[in-house]
């Protein structure tokens, strides 16, 4: 296996096309003269290169925008649901423990991540457009199914497992639609359409605290999936995916027929180290998400403030995805990856040392800011190094089902390492303010092994023209 780069491309790597590849490229390329127009800028599916922009392009990002926004948005809101479930919706003066009410906010994250291993080849095979009806479908299915609930179960069915697979469905093919309309400027691409879940959740809590105020809670989530279908509906007819790019690489020239096995698609070692790398990132930078409010409130915060402090970090995040793509896109995908991991990790080794009001709204920018372009460039960084654009899918979805053991993983460390900051005992009983040291120690360095992991795959396997940060 060898990887060269392309002159002047800083990104990570190219996969070097066989002699046959190579002759191919001569008889399918359509040159300027032939078309009449300049290649790059036409976004048919006619041309098997990828356009790298134009309008039809730019409105597969947008549909991929209205995507994240409904779908992401409403996970990033899911403390929200959190607090009605556990206070008011189990009604008759009884409340629902928290242990029951976490299998919901757990199986969301999961099945969104472990359900791409089935919903990613589905993608290669069909496109985006008909998953993307599917999840819609789905959107307005789990509202209305979420409004007529009662029990517990009822909740786990339609909010924990169809609000789950609704969401990979738009993820999956989001993602793989973009990275088949854009190679230079890729990175910047789905920084833009995965910002749409930043924005969803500085709205979405507002809108939908404001809904259970006002009224019921059955018209609540029925108005929910009024409010998320017209953006669907566009979203369905915006989105277009490219399936003559299977048997391609990221430059519409033909991959080696050895390339050409799912197997084989899998079991490469930059892309298995690319994978462990970002378990070990996942495994820490997503931890501060869920401890936010709670540190801020055991050091005298209101939880309003405290509360606010999310939506401050998704504010940052929405510039953090968008310029960690552009940044990407110049100085390298995997160098800039790496970089944010690296800075991510060490904005939660610092936050240790946050204690007042001020000095946690700073750390929630630079959290969000850092912490944002992890996501989209790491699709990305997948399709940077995929011999054969026919299973991006399959290579992006068994990536984040190896990532969703860290979903699962998380949540027994982190009251682990609680229990160690506190001494021996339930948390609860402790007396004290919740421990936090050992668990941000973990999660920081956790991430900063993860962006260190990332360099060396970048150093091992691609090449080293353009490497700068």
């Amino acid at each position: 296996m060898q990887l060269l780069s392309r002159n002047q491309d800083p990104v990570f790597a190219d996969i070097t096309p066989s002699p046959q590849g190579k002759e191919a490229v001569k008889d399918n390329t359509i040159t300027k003269e032939e078309n009449g127009k300049d290649p790059e800028k036409t976004p048919t599916d006619d041309y098997v290169g990828i356009p790298d922009g134009g309008t039809r392009a730019w409105v597969v990002v947008l549909a991929g925008f209205l995507n994240f926004c409904t779908g992401f948005g409403l996970l990033n809101s899911w403390g929200t649901f959190q607090d009605y479930y556990e206070n008011i919706a189990s009604g008759g003066g009884t409340t629902w423990t928290s242990a029951r009410v976490t299998w919901i906010g757990n199986l969301q994250t999961g099945i969104l991540f472990s359900s791409g291993i089935l919903i990613g080849p589905a993608s290669d095979r069909w496109g985006a457009r008909p998953l993307i009806i599917f999840g819609s479908v789905l959107v307005f299915a789990s509202c209305m199914g979420a409004g007529s609930s009662s029990h517990w179960w009822h909740f786990l069915l339609t909010q924990g497992i169809m609000f789950s697979i609704r969401n990979a469905l738009l993820f999956y093919a989001t993602v793989g639609a973009i990275a088949e309309w854009f190679d230079k400027r890729r990175g910047v691409a789905l920084g833009m359409a995965a910002s749409g879940s930043s924005v969803g959740g500085i709205f979405w809590p507002s809108i939908i605290n404001a809904l259970f105020r006002h009224s019921s809670p059955a018209w609540t989530y029925r108005a929910m999936g009024l409010i998320c279908l017209p953006f669907l509906l566009l979203s369905c007819v915006f989105i277009k995916g490219r399936k003559g790019l299977a048997g391609h690489d990221t430059h519409g020239r033909l991959t080696d027929p050895s390339c050409r096995n799912p197997r084989k698609a899998i079991f490469r070692w930059d892309y298995i180290a690319f994978v462990v790398s970002e378990f070990l990132v996942y495994l820490g930078f997503l931890i501060p998400f869920g401890f936010i409010p709670a540190y801020a409130t055991s050091h005298g915060v209101g939880a309003v403030q405290a509360n606010g402090l999310l939506s401050i970090c998704y504010g940052g995040s929405v510039f953090g995805r968008v310029l960690a793509g552009k940044f990407g896109d110049r100085f390298g995908r995997f160098n800039i990856l790496s970089l944010i991991c690296f800075l991510t990790g060490m904005m939660i080794l610092l936050w240790i040392k946050m204690t007042t009001f001020p000095t946690m709204i700073a750390f929630s920018i630079l959290f969000g800011l850092f912490s944002g372009g992890i996501m989209p460039l790491s699709s990305t960084c997948v399709a940077q190094i995929t011999p054969d654009m026919g299973y991006l899918g399959l290579r992006i979805g068994f990536m984040m089902a190896v990532l969703s053991i860290t979903t699962f993983i998380s949540t027994p460390i982190s009251t682990h390492l609680r229990r160690v900051s506190l001494g021996p005992g339930p948390i609860e009983a402790s007396g004290k303010p919740p421990g936090f040291t050992a668990l941000f120690l973990f999660s920081g360095i956790t991430t900063i092994l993860g962006g260190v992991c990332i360099l060396f795959t970048r150093l091992k396997w691609g090449s080293k023209e353009g490497f700068a940060f």
